[in-house]
């Protein structure tokens, strides 16, 4: 039925159904069918769903062998799903709206991917400001790594990760044993509306870190002016202490030099 709807309306099948030998041609257009149905990638290559071996196919342009052999049958899923909707919207069905269908999925993913783009930024505007406060006294000096010692002449590591974001720890230089002091959780975002949901991002980032790797000291960095300390608190109220982006990417003022001093306090070092 849904195949005489696109007939009906001159579209080429493969418009809304995928057929193996066009996937195998073109292992990206798996992408295409995945937009028009609406799953973003995070959801449609879960680990739960059993679509993850065909990640490479969309990403890369790579069918596995594994991939390849269960072609078929996800072919047949997919098309199960786009026969609902082609005939859910059989009155009006046009090339366009099925163009549309894939930018409203589209449009979020690319959203998603300015975000990650935003807080990768903000985390390593964050670790150069830090690399700065360090400056000659750091032994080693890499994109994610600075290692120097402290005052008491112990070595501490300042390391730009994921989780957090920023970490530094006591490394036992006989051992190698490593003790947490501080974890820097960076929220790039602009958008004051969903301020609240970053912080509790970072308080959830905070929590892992005090519960799993025995941090205490916790701070974040959000990049919304404006934001009362309650605010901020009851959002993250395990973070011991918040900064503004801003402030730190300015490099002076104030609320810079209060990140600066109690940075060079909780690594030991003279200011």
């Amino acid at each position: 039925n849904a195949l005489q709807v696109m007939a009906a309306r001159g579209l080429l099948a493969e418009l809304a159904f995928a057929i193996p030998a066009i996937i195998r041609t073109n292992p990206r257009l798996l992408g295409y069918y995945r937009l028009l149905l609406g799953f973003s990638q995070k959801a449609f290559y879960h680990q739960s769903t059993g679509l993850s071996p065909f990640r490479r196919a969309e990403d890369s342009g790579v069918l596995t062998t594994e991939a390849d052999s269960n072609l078929r049958e996800l072919c047949v899923a997919l098309n199960r799903s786009c026969a609902f909707l082609v005939l859910g919207i059989a009155d009006t069905l046009s090339k366009m709206h099925l163009d549309d269908f894939t930018l409203l999925t589209f449009g979020p993913q690319l959203r998603g991917s300015r975000n990650v783009s935003l807080g990768a930024a903000a985390v390593h505007l964050v670790f150069e400001a830090i690399r700065e406060i360090v400056g000659d006294r750091a032994a080693t000096i890499e994109d994610r790594l600075i290692s120097f010692q402290d005052a008491t002449g112990r070595r501490l590591e300042v390391r730009f990760g994921s989780d957090p974001d920023i970490e530094v720890v006591s490394v036992n230089q006989d051992t190698g044993d490593q003790y947490p002091l501080l974890a820097i959780e960076v929220k790039g975002g602009t958008d004051r509306s969903n301020a609240h949901n970053r912080l509790g991002e970072a308080e959830k980032s905070h929590l892992k870190a005090k519960s799993e790797r025995g941090f205490t000291d916790l701070w974040t960095v959000v990049n919304v002016r404006g934001l009362s300390e309650p605010v901020r608190r009851r959002a993250s109220p395990t973070t011991t202490a918040f900064f503004d982006l801003v402030d730190i990417a300015e490099r002076q003022g104030a609320a810079y030099q209060a990140f600066r001093d109690r940075l060079l306090q909780r690594l030991r070092l003279p200011a």
